[in-house]
C-alpha cells in the first residue's frame, strides 16, 4: 500500500486579511505530459514521490534526508471552502501528517547541500536502507528533480514569498 499526497496553494490577501486557495496554475510535469495529462492543475505536488515526502515533512523518508519541517497540522486559517474541503480532506483535519510551508521557507533552503541517500533498491519490495558503503551521496536538488523546481517557479509568480503557502497532507 502506498502513500499519496494532497496539496494546494494559498495566497494571503492584505485587503481581506485571509488566505485564499489558488486554482489551475500548475502545468503538467514531464511525466504527466508523457502519459497525456493536459492540466492545468491546482495541486502543486500531485505525484507519489517519497523523496519529496521525506523532504517536506519526514513522511516515508527512506532516503533519510533532513526534513524541511516536521508536520505542523493544517493551518487554523486555511481556506476552508477553496482549499480544505475542495480537496476532500475535511476528515483529515488534525492528523499529524498534514502541514504547510511558506514559499519563503522553500526558497531559503540550500538545495546544493549533499546528503547520504540511504534508499537502495533491493529485496522483495525493492526498497531498503543502505548498508555501510551502499546508497549514494547526492544533493537535495538531485533528490527532488526538475519538476519540483518548475513548481517553485510557478509559486514565485503568485505573490510575495511570505504570502504564498503550500498546504499538504499524506494519505496512507
Amino acid at each position: 500500500m502506498g502513500t499519496s499526497i494532497f496539496s494546494w496553494v494559498e495566497t494571503y490577501s492584505s485587503e481581506t486579511e485571509r488566505w485564499r486557495a489558488i486554482f489551475n496554475c500548475f502545468p503538467p510535469d514531464s511525466f504527466e505530459k508523457q502519459i497525456g495529462k493536459q492540466g492545468p492543475f491546482s495541486a502543486p505536488f500531485r505525484n507519489s514521490d517519497y523523496g519529496l515526502f521525506g523532504f517536506l515533512a519526514g513522511v516515508r523518508n527512506y532516503a533519510c534526508c533532513v526534513p524541511l519541517a516536521r508536520p505542523r497540522g493544517l493551518p487554523d486559517d486555511c481556506d476552508k471552502v477553496g482549499g480544505c474541503f475542495a480537496n476532500d480532506i475535511d476528515d483529515l483535519v488534525g492528523l499529524e501528517s498534514c502541514s504547510w510551508l511558506l514559499l519563503s521557507e522553500l526558497l531559503s533552503f540550500d538545495y546544493e547541500t549533499v546528503f547520504w541517500n540511504r534508499r537502495v533498491r533491493k529485496g522483495i519490495d525493492h526498497a531498503a536502507l543502505a548498508d555501510e558503503g551502499e546508497g549514494i551521496h547526492q544533493t537535495y536538488r538531485e533528490l527532488l528533480g526538475p519538476s519540483y523546481f518548475e513548481t517553485l517557479d510557478v509559486l514565485q509568480s503568485l505573490g510575495e514569498f511570505h504570502r504564498v503557502r503550500v498546504v499538504f497532507g499524506f494519505d496512507n
